[in-house]
């Protein structure tokens, strides 16, 4: 005999049955408890019986604290929010189509759903959800879990009010879950193929899941839905993620926010969270992202990863003290929305060449290390500086605000090359063979930061090795170094086009002591191995540290002291840049832009590097290095009469036939008494032509005796009447 308890409010009845089975409750309209519906149709219900609901009416289930049997909803509403409502929760609870369960917890009532598995299908008689979450707070357990296994036989809507934990596996059978209003957290696994609508409410990961199958399964947000990281790395899932209208909330460590499918975004979405400096949010998105919409990242220190080259959203890009950092060229589409950075950095991650959008930079900013083009103009607006660490050009630089600083450390290091030049011999035949076959210029555009140690490193025979760019003395003064050379089987050190170290034989050390006036000058090595061994030589043993241990890790090295110690190894040292351009340099070519524009109070660093431009506009303070102006300056006369005056710290040159353009105004005085346009402290090298414009003034232009300063004029001829 099997028993039952049935609670209804304080009143507790015991029922026997003879055997287990299935009974069959009807609540036709209205609402019932269990024991009423019971009472009224004369049955009873064992403790392994499945209790069947029919009826369009309400049935509330009250208690049932030993109950192992199912649950069959097939019509109407069934209502749970005792707290052993499911019993044991050994078994499951079957939603019919067009039928609904109800929940209902709060702070203070605990509804358990222990092992219970939910088999689900269709919205409920209201369009309310098969399962419908009345919870007006969390229940005191903090979470409202919702049974170890949810299983979808047809497409399925759940509404919740609160919060509910979807702690098991989710078994979606090829249908379409939807989750409406409220938070859902799927603690674990879908085990089977489907999709996932959220429409409202919050949707969480907050660990490692793993969804079954491909892009082909698509998770949906929609009616403004919430998607949440939190602490989550969703590599193992590859479904589409189709955001039609909601936001994504970051978690605020370190942790890496990755979704490892495809990414529709159809309007611009939100990135909210991250807000922590010392641990930066980041989201990553590896695969396509595409649709009419961008990233608008709203928090404070995220990071926004892109890595497919053939992404193709249309939106752009915005936001706020973060990085966006690039994985693949295309991974931000040429052809997309603009960028707006508000205090923010672009970084490349092994990417040697990226062409990008136009873009802002508002406040500070930074551009990593990479070459290519943005597509019409980089601007630079608001106060702060916009460190320009990159080769990537654009056709305009507009700084509207603060000052661009470039950067040479994106040109550190050298180019390195390798080229066999055939049979040939040791020594002075193989230089001479290696000179006729090899042009002066670097062989090709691979970069290393180091000088070459030339170890024994297994160089091919009748190899050439070549490293070239430009080698820098930063001091105000010259210097001098000795340089010792000795590699298997020779070598050659060009400084400023001229060969000035000649060593041949693995058995030769030459040392020398050569000086570098400040700035840059071009620099080229050139080692060669013929047959047997290669790369840095010991000299027959000669070349040893102060322990007499013979050195072959430094075939090229210098002491800085100029000491002349042969063949003391101790003393010299390799060369190596520290990765800021400060030693070795590729060219001197930074980002190339077309024109310049600059609003007043504004202005531009070199960073000690020489500068060609085509066009300028404006009167920029130009600091740390020589500017060249080769087509058009276009000065607003204006600005000119107000007191704005161009301040360069280097040079200034002017190429032949360089145009000075500056528009008319009423001069007055100011023209009379003349207008100091342009200061050079490196002085000014040519003279720009004032362009010819219609102008009822005597216009001109007039350097300072010292050569470092322009004056424009601006002057109205008189009459002179006599009797």
């Amino acid at each position: 005999m099997n028993k039952l308890l049935l609670s209804v409010g304080s009143i507790v009845a015991a029922v026997l049955v003879a055997q287990a089975g299935e009974v069959e409750v009807t609540v036709a309209s209205g609402e019932k408890t269990l024991a009423q519906a019971l009472a009224d149709e004369a049955k009873t219900l064992g403790l392994t019986d499945d209790l069947v609901k029919l009826g369009a009416g309400k049935l509330d289930i009250g208690e049932l604290p030993e109950y192992e049997g199912n649950i069959h909803i097939r019509e109407g509403v069934v209502y749970a929010s005792a707290t052993n409502a499911f019993g044991l929760a050994t078994g499951y609870t079957k939603v019919y189509d067009g039928a609904q369960l109800q929940t209902y917890t709060n702070a203070a009532r605990t509804l358990s759903f222990g092992n219970e598995q939910f088999i689900i299908e269709g919205t409920g008689p209201d369009g309310n959800g098969a399962i419908r979450c009345l919870s007006t707070a969390l229940q005191n357990s903090i979470v409202s879990p919702l049974g170890k296994k949810l299983t979808l036989t047809g497409n399925a809507l759940i509404t919740d009010t609160v919060r509910h934990d979807l702690l098991g596996t989710t078994d979606l059978g090829g249908y379409t879950l939807t989750l409406k209003g409220g938070s859902f957290f799927f603690e674990d696994s879908v085990t089977t193929n489907g999709n996932v609508i959220a429409s409202g409410g919050s949707v969480t990961f907050p660990t490692q899941c793993s969804f079954p199958g491909d892009a082909s399964n698509i998770f949906t947000l929609t009616n403004n839905a919430q998607f949440q990281f939190c602490w989550s790395v969703l590599s193992k899932v590859f479904w589409t993620l189709d955001v039609a209208d909601g936001y994504f909330q970051l978690s605020v460590d370190k942790q890496d926010n990755l979704w490892n499918g495809p990414v529709i975004l159809r309007k611009m979405t939100n990135f909210k969270g991250g807000n922590n400096a010392a641990t930066f949010a980041t989201v990553r998105f590896p695969k396509k992202v595409t649709g009419d919409g961008g990233f608008n990242m709203m928090g404070n220190y995220q990071e926004l990863r892109l890595g497919c080259p053939d992404n193709d959203f249309k939106g752009g890009i915005a936001m706020n003290a973060g990085s966006l950092r690039i994985d693949a060229d295309g991974a931000v589409p040429w052809d997309g929305g603009r960028l707006f950075l508000t205090n923010s950095a672009v970084i490349f991650n092994g990417v040697a060449s990226c062409n990008l959008p136009s873009v802002e930079f508002n406040g500070t900013g930074y551009v990593g290390k990479c070459s290519g083009t943005w597509k019409a103009e980089v601007v630079k607006s608001g106060t702060g500086e916009l460190v320009y660490d990159s080769l990537m050009g654009a056709g305009l630089l507009d700084v509207r605000g603060g000052t661009v600083r470039f950067n040479r450390s994106s040109l550190a290091g050298l180019n390195e090359g390798t080229k066999s030049y055939g049979d040939g011999e040791t020594n002075t035949p193989l230089v001479k063979a290696a000179y006729t076959d090899t042009p002066y210029l670097m062989l090709t555009n691979a970069v290393t930061k180091n000088m070459p140690r030339m170890e024994r490193n297994n160089w091919n025979q009748n190899e050439l090795v070549t490293y070239a760019g430009y080698i820098w003395n930063t001091n105000a003064t010259d210097v001098t170094w000795t340089w010792h050379v000795c590699i298997d089987d020779a070598c050659d050190v060009f400084l400023d086009g001229e060969r000035v170290i000649s060593q041949a034989g693995w058995t030769t050390i030459v040392t020398t002591n050569l000086t570098l006036t400040p700035g840059p000058h071009a620099f080229a090595v050139r080692a060669y191995n013929g047959i047997g061994g290669s790369g840095a030589s010991h000299a027959n043993h000669k070349f040893k540290d102060s322990a007499g241990t013979s050195c072959t890790t430094k075939g090229l090295a210098v002491d800085i002291q100029a000491r002349g110690m042969v063949t003391n190894s101790d003393y010299y040292a390799v060369l190596k840049d520290p990765g800021d351009g400060t030693l070795f340099t590729t060219s001197l070519q930074l980002a190339k832009f077309t024109t310049m524009k600059f609003a007043p109070g504004t202005g531009v660093d070199f960073d000690d590097m020489p500068y060609t431009l085509e066009h300028l506009i404006g009167l920029p303070d130009v600091s740390s290095g020589d500017l060249t102006v080769t087509g058009d300056w276009v000065v607003d006369g204006a600005e000119l009469a107000a007191g704005g005056t161009s301040v360069s710290s280097g040079k200034l040159s002017f190429a032949n036939g360089a145009t000075l353009k500056i528009n008319d105004i009423l001069w007055g005085e100011k023209g009379r008494s003349g207008m100091t346009f342009l200061t050079a402290v490196g002085g000014i090298e040519g003279m720009p032509v004032l362009e010819d414009i219609a102008s009822r003034y005597h216009r001109r232009l007039v350097r300072s005796a010292d050569g470092k300063s322009l004056t424009f004029y601006a002057t109205r001829g008189c009459v002179i009447l006599v009797r």
